[in-house]
């Protein structure tokens, strides 16, 4: 096998994301996100012009969609911005009044 098909079944090797369900998808999206910084890592990408790139492709089309509608992702070569974007919309919200709601029910 050539080197440049061992590479392509590398990169063609890594599983695309699933992040349809809503009820984890934080946890979901920092362990996919640990997974592809293991995988860039072990292809040697180390320009963030193709990293940001390859995050867009696999994280799938529901996050390429995603990413398009965010603000500040910063340009092409920004991928520490990607990152934080896309990791910052896919944590969970929280309910300031209902938390507040649930330590005033502790107390009771």
């Amino acid at each position: 096998m050539t080197l440049w098909r061992r590479v392509i079944s590398i990169y063609l090797a890594f599983p695309r994301s699933k992040f349809t369900q809503i009820s984890n998808i934080g946890a979901r999206w920092t362990n996919w996100l640990e997974r592809f910084e293991r995988f860039v890592i072990v292809t040697g990408v180390k320009d963030d012009t193709r990293k940001r790139a390859m995050l867009i492709h696999y994280a799938g089309t529901e996050v390429d969609e995603i990413f398009d509608n965010l603000p500040d992702t910063g340009e092409a070569k920004d991928y520490k911005k990607a990152v934080d974007a896309l990791t910052k919309h896919f944590q969970p919200k929280v309910n300031v009044t209902y938390e507040v709601f649930k330590s005033g029910q502790a107390r009771a």
